[in-house]
C-alpha cells in the first residue's frame, strides 16, 4: 500500500515537472477575424446598396479623403463611393491614442462635404442619405456609415466588431501556474483522511 502511495506520488511530480515553465500559458480561441473577413462584411454590405460600386481605400488615402494624417490611424477598413452619384461610404477606423476627437470631427465634415456635393448635383437622394450618416462609437472603433440602408449595416458591422473584440480577449486569457498541486497531492495521500 505504501508502494501504492509512492507511485502515485511520483506520477503527479512527474506531471507537474512537464508543465510549462511559462506562468502565462495562452488558451486556443475561436480564429480572430481577420481584415479580410472585415472587409468580406463590407463588401457584403455595400452589395446591398442601390447602384453602388466598392472601391477600397488604404490608410495613406485619409490624408486626400478626411485630410487625416495616417499616425493619428491605428486600423482602418475604408470603402468610398468615387462616383458621387453612387454616394456610399463605410469608414471603420481604430485611432491611436488621444486622436479619437480627430477622427470625429473630420467624418462630420466629410458627411458636410458629401452633402454640398449632393446639393450641386441636385440630388435630393443622397443629400438625405448623407444628412442621415451616421457616426458612432463601437469599442475601440470610431464607425461612419452613409448608406441607405446604415442601421442594417451597423448590426453586420458591429457583430464582425464583436467577435473581433470577444476573440482577441480570449486570446490573451492566461492563467497561473499550479505550484503548489504536487505538494497538496503529497499531503492528502500522506495524510490519515486518504486510505488506499
Amino acid at each position: 500500500m505504501r508502494h501504492c502511495r509512492l507511485l502515485l506520488i511520483l506520477v503527479l511530480l512527474l506531471l507537474s515537472a512537464c508543465h510549462p515553465k511559462s506562468k502565462n500559458l495562452s488558451l486556443s480561441a475561436p480564429q480572430l477575424p481577420s481584415s479580410i473577413q472585415i472587409k468580406e462584411t463590407m463588401t457584403h454590405i455595400i452589395e446591398q446598396q442601390e447602384k453602388d460600386t466598392l472601391n477600397w481605400l488604404s490608410k495613406e488615402d485619409v490624408q486626400w479623403l478626411l485630410q487625416l494624417d495616417p499616425s493619428f490611424i491605428e486600423e482602418c477598413y475604408l470603402s468610398y463611393g468615387l462616383d458621387d452619384l453612387k454616394m456610399s461610404d463605410l469608414f471603420i477606423i481604430k485611432p491611436t491614442k488621444g486622436q479619437k476627437k480627430k477622427i470625429v470631427n473630420a467624418y462630420k465634415l466629410h458627411q458636410q462635404n458629401r452633402m454640398t456635393e449632393s446639393l450641386l448635383n441636385e440630388d435630393e437622394g443622397n443629400f438625405d442619405k448623407a444628412q442621415n450618416a451616421l457616426i458612432y462609437e463601437h469599442g475601440d472603433y470610431l464607425i461612419f456609415l452613409l448608406l441607405n440602408h446604415p442601421l442594417q449595416a451597423q448590426a453586420e458591422i458591429n457583430e464582425i466588431l464583436d467577435l473581433k473584440q470577444n476573440s482577441l480577449s480570449m486570446a490573451s486569457y492566461t492563467y497561473e501556474k499550479p505550484t503548489s498541486f504536487a505538494f497538496s497531492m503529497y499531503f492528502l495521500t500522506n495524510s490519515d483522511f486518504v486510505s488506499v
